[in-house]
């Protein structure tokens, strides 16, 4: 086997294996909850997923720490103000690409499936599992470890198209693999700029919010009609002003 071949295997490994990790915690989860219950009510798909991200997250932090040292890259001026920041591009991202994606014929039996899932808890059970457990484990798995590892061997573009298309296809179905390749892209080029994980957790908590306050109060922003396509406006607007701002904090930063 060839140097390149070895590197190539092990960059895959070091790619999957977090995710696998993961994935093992949530068969272990779930399949404890069946044998002490005796079935999983569609209520309760949601938070036994957000469990298995909430105890994913000490050996994934803990190999986080392993790779990197400490929190990766370039520093901003002020990191409440990046995150603060990121947020805003988050909802901003969310009320955009949810209304341009949603345009396109990709609904799907599995993605509306996937949907009544998600939306059977309380909107408090949503907003902590959907909102901050998961996307917190999804950044460790996606940019904190796929990223990183990509972008040792790959320049910015290739690392981030590529860790997007992992990210998309682990949801599962074309609508809201499109959606998360999207964002994918968006939070790789954050946590290019940035370096830091908690303003891309940021981005994504955020993102995820919106789309669950926005569903569970029947605002109109997820469907191709007149009201959502402003809110995809104002949504566009917001997170092109936000990004401007993380740029120029991180200049701010530079100068220092």
């Amino acid at each position: 086997m060839t140097v390149r071949m070895k590197r190539v295997l092990l960059l895959i490994w070091r790619m999957l294996y977090p995710l696998l990790l993961y994935q093992l915690i949530s068969e272990l989860v779930f399949h404890t909850w069946l044998s002490t219950h005796g079935g999983i009510a569609e209520s309760m798909a949601l938070p036994l997923t957000a469990l298995a991200a909430g105890l994913s997250l000490v050996p994934l932090g803990i190999l986080y720490r392993v790779r990197s040292g400490r929190e990766h890259a370039c520093q901003t001026a002020r990191t409440g103000l990046t995150v603060f920041w990121s947020a805003l591009a988050g909802i901003g991202a969310c009320l955009l690409f949810n209304y341009v994606v949603l345009l396109l014929p990709f609904v799907t039996r599995r993605y509306e499936e996937a949907q009544a899932l998600l939306f059977q808890p309380s909107l408090p059970l949503q907003i902590l599992c959907t909102g901050l457990v998961i996307p917190l484990t999804e950044e460790l798995i996606f940019r904190g470890l796929a990223y990183r590892c990509l972008r040792r061997e790959f320049p910015f573009a290739g690392a981030a198209v590529i860790s997007a298309i992992y990210f998309g296809l682990f949801h599962g179905n074309l609508l809201q693999g499109t959606y998360a390749f999207i964002l994918g892209l968006l939070l790789a080029w954050l946590y290019e700029k940035v370096g830091r994980l908690s303003a891309v957790w940021a981005f994504h908590a955020a993102a995820n919010v919106t789309a669950v306050v926005c569903s569970a109060s029947a605002l109109p922003v997820q469907n191709g009609n007149s009201p959502a396509g402003l809110a995809a406006v104002i949504g566009g607007v917001l997170m092109a002003a936000a990004c401007y701002q993380i740029l120029q904090n991180k200049e701010r930063g530079t100068k220092r």
